[in-house]
């Protein structure tokens, strides 16, 4: 009997990796309001970059958050939300020239929801890059804040490093996007 194949999976369970990464509400903001009832104050127009707070450099994406990386977010410019009722979300992503996605989201597939005056947002995407690839859950909770439109973003990401290392994190992460319209 070889021991080789055992020896290499054992490798690769210890080689795993497993991280947590979660960033605090930014201090700098101003803090998060009461939410009123309902969510048709979070329907309007955003820019699609906004900004992280003080420990993060990154620049986010509006669209990559709610659409994950294998969509158009790269060119996006706004995002538009729209409550045509209280059962569906319209997200519309749009270049200088016009829109290039648009997606609907119905409360009964689960892939929103209206909780106490934010929108909750959820999912599950495929990743692959040259280094990981893996399935990633995530949760954007947006709320409104002033002029800007606040998401908390988590993710659970599980998957495999150069193929062969298992690997899991969860992430949170606080953004604001700036609102462009109504």
């Amino acid at each position: 009997m070889s021991w080789r194949p055992l020896l290499r999976v054992s490798a690769a369970l210890l080689l795993g990796g497993c991280t947590v990464v979660e960033y605090r509400y930014p201090a700098s903001w101003d803090a998060l309001p009461p939410a009123p009832q309902g969510c048709a104050q979070l329907a309007g127009t955003y820019s699609d970059r906004g900004e992280a707070g003080a420990e993060a450099s990154e620049t986010p994406s509006l669209a990559y958050q709610l659409f994950g990386p294998n969509s158009p977010w790269e060119k996006a410019a706004s995002v538009k939300l729209e409550l045509p009722n209280a059962e569906s979300l319209v997200v519309t992503v749009s270049d200088s020239s016009g829109p290039i996605v648009s997606r609907l989201l119905k409360v009964s597939a689960d892939e929103f929801a209206c909780k106490a005056g934010r929108l909750v947002v959820r999912g599950k995407r495929w990743i692959a890059t040259d280094l990981v690839t893996g399935r990633q859950g995530f949760v954007v909770e947006l709320a409104a804040a002033s002029r800007y439109l606040v998401a908390k973003v988590n993710e659970e990401t599980y998957g495999t490093l150069f193929v062969v290392v298992p690997i899991a994190g969860t992430a949170q992460h606080w953004y604001r996007f700036a609102r462009t319209g109504s």
